[in-house]
């Protein structure tokens, strides 16, 4: 199968079976039940040699029986997201006397109130494809539509100074073609602002995550990866990384996370208990990619795609 984003020969690197992802998604949210019809199908996860992202093959999203039941579990939307105020402020310290942004896959608009709050400098609209977060917008008084991206780039070419989507790009199964979309709705000099998971998240090295593979997430990014989709598309490139956790922190998060443990003292316990076990997961950790500039790769990335033309 070719790369979605570069369209080189791909090497498969790991089975995942239906029935292993519904075990996984049971454990991860500690319920018994989990519906045969949320999962249509096997997957394999292929990876590029060339731009080294992994994918899911067949590039098949959760169907609506899945969306359905996963966001009906506890703690599966997060409260807050870091690269929020982050994108506020790249987006507010613009020039233009009046901003335009659009958010994709907006959810119940927990950015776009951030965004809009105290600062009439900016014209904000979102879209999403489900009709109850959309209602949950227009409640809260946010323009916001229940269409997709493709449906509004025909009368919006070259318009918007920002576009933003966060853990939106990892759900796609043509994420080449969805950023393209993107692009064509800038205006030149405009720019894209995306997060993503950066993969693989630290405390994948002993413990498989359901919700960073599929059918929850189609792709798998790193800096390589989003680098050639810039090259590709011919736009520049800025990584923004939240601070890094210590070593023996993320040591503690992937204990927790294998272990299913729901407090600090349970951490502490396992330690004490499987110090071998301690020791060879923190062992992993020290061998964590490193960023250019010497810190350990986070596990969300905000990235800056910068139109040139």
């Amino acid at each position: 199968m070719n790369c979605p984003i570069c369209k080189s020969d791909t090497t498969p690197i790991k089975n995942i079976s239906r029935t292993f992802i519904k075990s996984a998604l049971s454990k991860y949210f500690n319920t018994a039940v989990v519906p045969d019809e949320i999962i249509d199908t096997d997957y394999q996860i292929n990876s590029c040699p060339s731009c080294t992202l992994e994918f899911a093959n067949p590039l098949t999203p959760g169907n609506d029986h899945f969306y359905n039941w996963i966001t009906k579990q506890d703690h599966y939307y997060p409260a807050v997201r870091w690269e929020y105020s982050i994108a506020k402020s790249l987006i507010i310290s613009d020039t233009a006397e009046k901003v335009k942004v659009i958010d994709i896959g907006c959810g119940s608009g927990d950015f776009l109130e951030i965004l809009i709050k105290d600062n009439n400098n900016i014209i904000a609209r979102g879209l999403d494809s489900t009709e109850s977060s959309v209602q949950s917008c227009k409640d809260k008084g946010l323009d916001v539509s229940c269409v997709y991206l493709e449906d509004i780039v025909k009368d919006h070419l070259n318009y918007f100074d920002f576009v933003t989507s966060f853990h939106v790009l990892e759900h796609v199964s043509d994420p080449y073609n969805f950023v393209a979309e993107m692009k064509k709705i800038l205006k030149p000099g405009g720019s894209i602002l995306l997060s993503t998971p950066y993969s693989p998240m630290s405390f994948e090295t002993d413990w498989y995550d359901p919700l960073n593979h599929p059918p929850h997430h189609m792709s798998r990014w790193n800096t390589k990866s989003y680098t050639r989709l810039a090259d590709l598309l011919n736009m520049k490139i800025n990584f923004i990384y939240p601070e890094t956790l210590s070593t023996f922190r993320r040591t503690c998060y992937t204990i927790k996370y294998k272990n299913n443990i729901k407090d600090r003292l349970g951490i502490i316990k396992s330690i004490l208990l499987k110090p071998i076990s301690f020791i060879n997961i923190y062992r992993h950790q020290l061998k964590r990619e490193k960023l250019p500039n010497g810190q350990y790769a986070p596990n969300v990335v905000l990235v800056k795609l910068t139109k040139n033309d």
